[in-house]
């Protein structure tokens, strides 16, 4: 029975604790000879030593599932530089994927403190910053077709913006262009492929964090010399700002998420005006009330945010010292957090977004190149283990 599980797909938390160390292998040597070659074995896949450490033992090899949703993460800033860079995270695996294969050939540079969002399945990069220019430009991202394309330029620059999608609208809020902190509002029709500028925020703002909650969209904190608590939120059919209750929390850098089936948003981490924070609160929409949220595990602003299959995905960021790989993931059923698996390089000031795919194998195609050589040297001592744990069981029927 113990050959015919799939040990790769466990957390390696208990293959390293309970199942090595079980007592019930002690006195087997067959058996304990097999638990070390499958701890061996699976951590030299977590740590992506080799994707196939012994081909001879079936239960060791990484049979790749693939979903129907990915989140899909790009760009950011590390080490003084932008990054034009995506990873893809595959959650039948709960691993990260470098897509080098989905750089934007034509924005070599990449971008950073931009804002992203899905509109009619395609992916809207607005603004940031390229390491050396403000940017108004939009690039577009096409999973299907996995193509990028450019669209009409918006009318002003903005660095540290954010972006929401309401209806079949794409709506770019605040930033900054270079000489000073917005209050505009633009919106782009993806049908009539227009922009237009829409009522300005009630305040100055830039890296605020906006998010579309019940069919209105909502704007958290941000800076304007400082970190800000205020907030607001923004009637279509008025076509105007309103202030609403502000955090209890200075908030830059922060995120922004609806909590779905709720009167609830959450906003998580960001700068507080000193240090970085990893406090969380929720905003009821019914009361226009604050109260305190379960907090992250670590401090950091300038992350990247996703909720996938009722569990929110919190990636990257800056704690004030460190770029971060660290990821932790919040269980919107019970309310709890844990460490998810890292991405594969450290970066804050990116963006990621839930998309759907109908061929995974796009967005994976480096999992079915991943077979690599093995040692047959290895091949030797597997039959031999092999031989001994036919032995074992046939004793064992007797």
């Amino acid at each position: 029975m113990m050959r015919s599980l799939r040990y790769p797909l466990m957390n390696f938390d208990f293959i390293e604790g309970r199942f090595r160390n079980d007592p019930r292998w002690k006195n087997n040597k067959a058996i304990l000879k097999l638990v070390k070659t499958i701890y061996k074995g699976c951590f030299q896949i977590f740590h992506r030593i080799t994707n196939n450490p012994y081909p001879a033992l079936p239960c060791l090899k990484q049979r790749y599932r693939f979903p129907s949703q990915v989140i899909f993460m790009y760009g950011g800033w590390n080490r003084g530089r932008t990054l034009d860079t995506t990873e893809c995270y595959n959650i039948k695996t709960g691993s990260w994927y470098p897509a080098n294969h989905l750089r934007d050939e034509s924005s070599s540079e990449g971008r950073c403190y931009f804002g992203i969002e899905c509109v009619n399945g395609i992916i809207y990069m607005t603004g940031g910053f390229d390491g050396r220019s403000y940017l108004n430009t939009i690039r577009t991202f096409n999973p299907i077709t996995r193509e990028w394309a450019g669209v009409t330029p918006m009318h002003y620059r903005r660095c540290f913006t954010t972006a929401v999608a309401l209806g079949t609208d794409l709506y770019v809020l605040a930033g900054f262009d270079g000489v000073r902190r917005l209050t505009t509002v633009e919106k782009y029709c993806t049908v009539t492929r227009q922009w237009t500028v829409v009522a300005s925020l009630n305040e100055q703002r830039s890296d605020g964090s906006a998010v579309v909650h019940n069919g209105k969209m909502y704007i958290f904190g941000g800076y304007a010399g400082d970190a800000l608590n205020s907030a607001e939120v923004y009637s279509v059919e008025t076509d105007s700002w309103s202030r609403i209750a502000s955090m209890r929390t200075k908030r830059s850098g922060a995120s922004a998420v609806s909590i779905p089936g709720s009167n609830k948003i959450m906003v998580l981490g960001g700068y507080n005006g000193s240090t970085r924070v990893a406090s969380v609160e929720l905003y009821d929409t019914e009361t226009n009330t604050w109260t305190p949220g379960p907090s992250m595990s670590q401090e950091r602003s300038n992350f990247a945010t996703c909720t996938l299959e009722n569990k929110l995905y919190v990636m990257g960021g800056y704690t004030g010292s460190t770029t971060l790989r660290d990821v932790e993931i919040f269980d919107l059923t019970d309310n709890t957090w844990q460490f998810g698996r890292p991405i594969n390089a450290g970066r804050s000031a990116m963006k990621a977004v839930c998309i759907d795919i109908t061929k995974a194998e796009d967005y994976f195609d480096q999992l079915n190149d991943m077979a690599h050589q093995q040692q047959h040297t290895e091949n030797n001592e597997l039959y031999e283990l092999n031989s001994l744990l036919s032995s074992s069981d046939s004793n064992q029927s007797q």
